[in-house]
């Protein structure tokens, strides 16, 4: 963690596939058949990232509807990390079934 940058978030587990971040932190994932958790958190880079259909910034109505306004390309989703800022709002990320 870089001195003098709190880190903080939410995760909601929408559904077995959805989820949304919000906040300000990096996500990183593995396959529940990948490397241990303990293994995944030493190498810098995992390399059986989690598949995913789309990654959406975007942010909620007071209904609790998400309104997409910006989606994230490959680059911005790679090796399994998915991040939240204050600037993107809320984060949804649709996991492939």
């Amino acid at each position: 963690m870089t001195a003098g940058r709190p880190r903080h978030g939410l995760i909601i587990e929408a559904g077995p596939q959805e989820f949304y971040l919000a906040g300000n932190f990096h996500l990183f994932m593995v396959p529940g058949s990948g490397p241990g958790w303990l293994d995944a958190m030493k190498m810098s880079l995992v390399s059986t990232p989690v598949d995913y259909l789309t990654i959406e910034e975007g942010y909620l109505t007071e209904s609790g509807e998400f309104v997409p306004t910006r989606t994230r390309n490959g680059d911005e989703a790679v090796f399994g990390s998915f991040w939240a800022t204050p600037y993107c709002g809320v984060v949804r990320v649709i996991l492939t079934p």
